[in-house]
């Protein structure tokens, strides 16, 4: 044919037009005639590239904003939903205006600031407005009542799943905000919380201005990831815990240890689970400043738990007992409804005693700790990446859990690792 090279003939084969998709090809070829043999490195490795290459030739940003809009779809598929389905329909026109901000040339950064806000901000408005919400939100609000009423958020006698409140006495204290729903107050702490990573990043020192843009980016993407979206827009229970001790660490890594000993204070006295961030950070101070930094550090934030918790617990100390230990761990007469296809909820549901649930918890935060103790850093990665496990180890393991609490190891693992390598030097550790 007329302006066609013999060589053109063969356009039709797949590996004429990209040499990483040739390769995976070739490799998948190879592993058929020698029967998948010590082939399956080969595979794999081609295999990657190529799915590298897709992602380089789409972008990094629309793929992960057409992953959060395929969860949405997802989420719509469900009828039995109603408030999560109301999140998916305005997460999905976000998520999709941020596609085509993308397409039309609204660059990256910009793109994924419309998803955060179209799948964060607008729905969470939208569902205050209509007061829809988990149960929670009203179990915080009524617990913050009674806080304010009797000076105790626990009843003495709960006889329903909702009238138990497990949470620890500060978290009540969002409940007891103008409107009632923590969700708003708790959005705009977590706002602060990244800005303040970001502003930490941009001090130490200032890189280029496409390294803040993709930082930028990154920060974006996180908020409008839909474990962080939803969790946010309809429960909203878990964030001021993840954004204090998300402010917790940057505060560390600009050694303002008071203010961050007062907030990983404030979370424990939010839920036990703080109780992991203060043990972690203890060890990077101690890494970072020696001993004495680190006991101010451990006693600060010990003394400022206990300020939010004892005057409570002095109130009505049994119903406290039975609301923020006994439910949670599933020794009361009425059953938590938390439920998941996680390794503990699963050995309660083949019946192990929830003492046995309790106790390989136990065993598995001694390991832990010993581990972190022999292999601490003075880096506010590493305790961000600690304190993601010991949470992500807790959630797996407790008896009674959800999907939706690894809402706080993702929001204080991801920030931080994105931003070490421009982090500063840390001090040589002086024990002693």
């Amino acid at each position: 044919m007329p302006g066609v090279e013999s060589g053109d003939t063969g356009s039709k084969d797949p590996t004429s037009r990209s040499p990483a998709a040739g390769r995976l090809v070739r490799s998948y070829y190879a592993a058929a005639r020698r029967g998948c043999r010590g082939c399956h490195d080969v595979v794999v490795g081609a295999t990657r590239e190529w799915a590298v290459g897709v992602v380089r030739r789409l972008g990094t940003e629309r793929v992960v904003l057409a992953a959060y809009l395929a969860f949405t779809v997802w989420v719509l598929v469900d009828p039995s939903r109603d408030t999560q389905r109301v999140w998916a329909t305005v997460a999905a026109i976000g998520y999709a205006a941020a596609l085509l901000g993308l397409s039309v040339g609204l660059g990256p950064r910009r793109s994924c600031l419309v998803a955060a806000v179209g799948s964060v901000v607008v729905p969470t408005a939208l569902l205050v407005a209509r007061g829809m919400g988990q149960p929670e939100i009203r179990v915080v609000h009524s617990g913050a009542l009674q806080l304010v009423a009797a000076g105790s958020p626990y009843l003495p006698d709960p006889s329903s799943v909702y009238d138990y409140r497990p949470y620890l006495p500060a978290l009540y204290v969002f409940g007891a905000l103008p409107g009632g729903d923590l969700r708003l107050p708790a959005l705009a702490l977590l706002v602060a919380a990244l800005a303040a990573v970001r502003f930490w990043s941009r001090r130490v020192p200032e890189g280029p201005d496409d390294q803040r843009a993709v930082l930028d980016t990154r920060l974006a993407l996180l908020v409008a990831c839909p474990l962080v979206a939803a969790a946010v827009a309809v429960s909203g229970v878990d964030v001021p815990q993840a954004a204090l001790t998300v402010l917790a660490i940057a505060l560390v890594s600009r050694r303002r240890y008071g203010w961050s000993a007062v907030a990983i204070g404030l979370t424990m006295a939010m839920k036990p689970t703080g109780i992991c961030a203060a043990f972690v950070l203890t060890l990077c101070i101690y890494r970072r400043d020696g001993v004495r930094a680190a006991l101010v550090f451990a006693a600060l934030t010990t003394v400022t738990a206990l300020v939010a918790v004892l005057p409570v617990a002095r109130v009505a100390p049994r119903a406290m007992w039975d609301n923020v230990v006994e439910f949670p761990s599933g020794e009361s007469l009425v059953q938590s409804p938390a439920a998941s296809p996680l390794p503990g909820v699963l050995l309660r549901l083949a019946g192990l005693p929830s003492w046995a649930s309790l106790a390989l918890v136990l065993v598995a935060a001694v390991a832990f700790g010993v581990w972190c103790v022999v292999r601490s850093s003075p880096e506010v990665s590493w305790a961000a990446s600690r304190i993601a496990l010991g949470l992500c180890l807790a959630f797996l393991l407790v008896p009674y859990s959800r999907v939706g609490y690894f809402l706080v190891p993702v929001l204080v693992f991801f920030p931080f690792q994105w931003v070490a390598a421009r982090a500063p030097a840390s001090a040589a550790p002086a024990p002693g």
